[in-house]
């Protein structure tokens, strides 16, 4: 896999709120979208909150190291270069398992991600970290959400370990609108929503 962990896992070595906040740093889904929200085009925009939600929920690439460790009621807070939308990452808990929130406050709508890591999974030469998440996206009157288990996983190769990760979200929104994205190991991503069905790749 080709590295693209550089920003988000920064030479002068980060803690994990920091991690998060960097990796949710794609807020330009979102903003390329607001018009939907006035154009009542519903559905369009669950496609396009699905894709947000998945890719501020993974990473590709190099696993430069460990993050540091955060403590509860730590937050990091960093707007997002591309497009100045603040984004900031809150420890709610470490034990029995590591919850974190991340939000994103845009101009005229805000998400929130509500994601819970508790145990690891052995694999074929993997480390799986299974993160039961919740998403809740909110636009005026229309709100969307999404929720699903994205693991992420650590391969140890030689001369680097390398990230990656996997999942299945089911989403709804207050249109009635209903769907599925489906995210697959090598960073292929599906977002099925009635009719539509939108394909990304996230690396």
């Amino acid at each position: 896999m080709q590295s693209d962990t550089r920003y988000e896992l920064p030479p002068e070595r980060t803690t994990l709120l920091g991690y998060l906040c960097r990796r949710a740093h794609k807020t330009s889904i979102l903003v390329e979208a607001e018009h939907l929200v006035e154009e009542d085009r519903g559905s369009e925009l669950l496609v396009a909150v699905a894709h947000y939600c998945a890719a501020a929920s993974v990473s590709y690439g190099r696993a430069y190291y460990q993050p540091r460790s955060s403590e509860v009621g730590d937050v990091h807070r960093e707007p997002d270069p591309t497009t100045g939308v603040p984004v900031s990452a809150e420890l709610l808990a470490l034990t029995p398992a590591i919850v974190s929130r991340i939000s994103a406050e845009g101009p005229a709508w805000s998400l929130v991600i509500d994601e819970q890591i508790s145990g690891t999974t052995f694999g074929f030469g993997t480390l799986g970290m299974p993160a039961p998440s919740r998403f809740e996206f909110r636009a005026g009157r229309y709100s969307a959400g999404a929720a699903g288990t994205i693991t992420t996983e650590l391969i140890p190769l030689p001369g680097a370990t390398r990230v990656r990760g996997h999942g299945l979200l089911d989403l709804s929104d207050s249109s009635g609108n209903r769907g599925t994205a489906a995210l697959t190991k090598k960073g292929e991503l599906t977002i099925e929503v009635g009719d539509i069905t939108v394909r990304h790749r996230l690396r």
